[in-house]
């Protein structure tokens, strides 16, 4: 199972990332791609070299949640 990128706060991504090698901006990088600009394909990620992004694809998803249910109220027609 990936790991849901969601789930983090930017320390707690930060931790992770070093936990991957990785240096401690590409967590602030990837914060910004993600709860920014709303990105959660690592592809459109254009800032983040390819092999980091390789790895998460293979490691990490950008996953909302399910809604488990709506107070909206359906529309007339």
């Amino acid at each position: 199972m990936r790991t849901n990128l969601l789930d983090f706060t930017l320390p707690a991504l930060t931790e992770w990332f070093a936990s991957l090698g990785e240096k401690p901006f590409r967590a602030k990088q990837v914060f910004r791609w993600v709860h920014q600009r709303g990105v959660a394909d690592f592809d459109a990620m254009t800032d983040l070299a390819k092999g980091l992004r390789e790895k998460l694809h293979a490691l990490a998803e950008v996953r909302t949640p399910a809604v488990l249910s709506s107070t909206a109220r359906p529309t007339a027609r």
